[in-house]
């Protein structure tokens, strides 16, 4: 009995030495692997924001699109999103497109027709022009696009005050006007009673670009009603 005794605690010291061992063991590797991971992962996160700001800020100046709601200095312009009350000459390397609006004479009480030409290869895609006159002397009977706006989308408007009276052309198209012509032909009644005198019509271009949507240069020469006896 007393060697088995000896046998089975020699045993037992044998095995709680390695319990010890092991329990050592883990407590000594097991935080030191953890924190590493921990900083790891930290340091895995930190180098992921880091390298993604300046990627992020390349992106937003080489594509201002994403950062403007999908404009670009407001050039998803469409054409007729863009007219102005004051009409704007801008300089360009394009052929100046002359507008030229016709004279004529008659009498109080005569109807006369006047037109608005354009020159030859415009190149013209849209387009808002306004022809007005004065109203105390005259009445506009007829509007109607000239011969120049064979194709494309045309719409007329009118605006009157007690001394000036308007009439817009609005004109779309994709491809360009090339032909010289016509744009515009006007009928006007002169009022009764008016004495002898001129009466200019003055024209405005509020608008004028081509396909692309670049403003084109251009020159105005007025016309004028002469009021005969």
């Amino acid at each position: 009995m007393h060697k088995k005794q000896k046998i089975y605690l020699s045993t037992t010291i044998a095995i709680i030495l390695v319990v010890a061992v092991i329990i050592a063991i883990a407590l000594s590797y097991g935080p030191s692997k953890v924190n590493n991971s921990t900083e790891k992962n930290a340091q895995a996160n930190n180098s992921s924001t880091v390298t993604n700001a300046p990627t992020d800020a390349a992106a937003a100046v080489n594509n201002p699109t994403a950062t403007a709601s999908g404009k670009v200095n407001n050039v998803t312009k469409s054409p007729a999103n863009t007219a102005s009350s004051t009409p704007i000459k801008v300089a360009s390397s394009d052929k100046t497109i002359n507008f030229i609006v016709s004279s004529t004479s008659g009498k109080a009480g005569q109807t006369v027709k006047v037109s608005v030409d354009i020159s030859k290869d415009s190149t013209m895609s849209a387009a808002k022009i306004e022809l007005s006159y004065d109203n105390k002397l005259l009445d506009l009977v007829t509007a109607v696009k000239g011969t120049a706006l064979s194709l494309g989308i045309c719409a007329f408007h009118d605006e009157k005050s007690e001394i000036i009276g308007k009439k817009t052309l609005e004109y779309i198209n994709l491809d360009p006007m090339n032909k010289a012509g016509s744009i515009m032909e006007l009928s006007f009644k002169i009022k009764a009673g008016v004495v002898p005198q001129k009466t200019l019509l003055n024209l405005s271009v509020l608008e004028l670009t081509n396909n692309t949507y670049k403003n084109l240069p251009y020159e105005i020469t007025p016309g004028a009603i002469s009021v005969v006896s």
